[in-house]
């Protein structure tokens, strides 16, 4: 019978110490400010900043683009990059066209 309950309570006293320690070892609370985008466009320079992020859009690119991380001369990692683009209002067309351009100068491009 003591083979039964003795796992029990190391289980309850586990529990017990996890909670006891989470409880007294919280960190403090401390206060953060919001700041919004609408705070953002509003201090940059009033109005103007506004029309100004409200005439961009976002272009996220259709494929996702894999780099191969190259040290020496071998291939030490592949990393898997998602792109959003941010660009004018009405320039989505011209990103879409340029697309495998922009694709070529990521990999060629040399650090």
């Amino acid at each position: 019978m003591l083979k039964k309950i003795l796992p029990i309570v190391l289980v309850l006293v586990g529990v017990g110490a996890g909670v006891a320690a989470g409880v007294f070892l919280r960190p403090e609370e401390i206060p953060v400010a919001v700041e919004t985008d609408a705070d953002k466009a509003s201090i940059q320079t009033g109005p103007s900043a506004e029309a100004e992020a409200l005439s961009r859009e976002y272009v996220k690119m259709n494929n996702q683009f894999v780099v191969p991380v190259v040290r020496g001369e071998s291939v030490q990692a592949l990393v898997v990059l998602s792109l959003s683009l941010e660009v004018p209002a009405g320039q989505k067309d011209a990103i879409y066209s340029r697309e495998p351009k922009l694709r070529d100068l990521v990999f060629t491009s040399h650090v």
